[in-house]
């Protein structure tokens, strides 16, 4: 990576944490290290196409600035408000990670699918009833 990639990087991990530290207000001295982390892992798995990731699967090939991962950072989030809460920016759900974006985003997705596969089924259903009454008028006529 050269120098230029590099920056972009730690500006585009800078630029989310003030957000997040500017929104929820926590203590950056004390958890701003974890939080760094998490984002850091969020898009670093995000460049290769991975949105959610299994924090008890996922291999983290880079130095984290905490130890602990993933079970203190976890743990750590949820408590300061950045996991569960109200607009967090973080989604946990059956130990599966992502930035809050990609989950909403990744949910519309799953409802546009579901709606899509009723509507099919709606109409698969209505074109075999109707073939039954098709059926049941050639069999009146035709004997």
């Amino acid at each position: 990576m050269n120098k230029t990639t590099m920056d972009i990087e730690k500006f585009q991990y800078d630029h989310i944490f003030n957000l997040i530290s500017g929104i929820f207000k926590f203590n950056e001295k004390k958890y701003g290290n974890f939080v760094k982390d998490v984002i850091r892992i969020l898009l670093e798995f995000e460049k290769n196409g991975e949105t959610i990731i299994d924090v008890d699967n996922s291999l983290i090939i880079f130095e984290l600035l905490e130890d602990g991962w993933p079970n203190k950072h976890i743990d750590l989030l949820k408590n300061i408000g950045l996991i569960g809460s109200l607009n967090s920016p973080f989604v946990l759900v059956n130990r599966k990670l992502s930035l809050s974006k990609w989950s909403k985003k990744i949910e519309r997705v799953i409802n546009s699918f579901l709606k899509k596969i009723d509507i099919d089924n709606l109409m698969n259903s209505i074109i075999y009833k109707d073939d039954n009454k098709i059926n049941q008028i050639q069999r009146t006529r035709y004997g």
